[in-house]
């Protein structure tokens, strides 16, 4: 299923997988990204949060508000650069919003 997804993605299609049980997202999910680090869509990891690896490259999604930061559940984004001393990332959003995520939201959500 990953090298699928894998090769759909590389080509600029849409994909997604599937899995009921979390531990088998977990694994579709480490999988996915070995490739896409294997292809050089996502670099190296930077970045560990409570043992969740980060890359410019990533693709994530907030899993909370922030109005502070201007961050809404829910917004997905690519990894655009890491800050390894403040333990920050630099997100690019969905609809080309740049924003940079400190380490606090990062933490709470751990």
């Amino acid at each position: 299923m990953v090298e699928q997804w894998l090769d759909k993605t590389l080509d600029g299609d849409s994909a997604f997988m599937l899995a009921a049980r979390h531990d088998d997202v977990t694994d579709l999910n480490q999988h996915a990204r070995a490739g896409l680090q294997a292809e050089g869509v996502v670099g190296p990891n930077e970045l560990d949060i409570d043992g969740r690896e980060f890359a410019v490259g990533d693709w994530v999604m907030t899993l909370a508000n922030d109005y502070r930061l201007g961050l809404l559940n829910g917004q997905r984004g690519t990894i655009a650069g890491i800050d390894p001393q403040r333990r920050a990332v630099s997100v690019t959003f969905d609809d080309d919003t740049p924003e940079t995520i400190p380490a606090a939201y990062l933490d709470a959500l751990v």
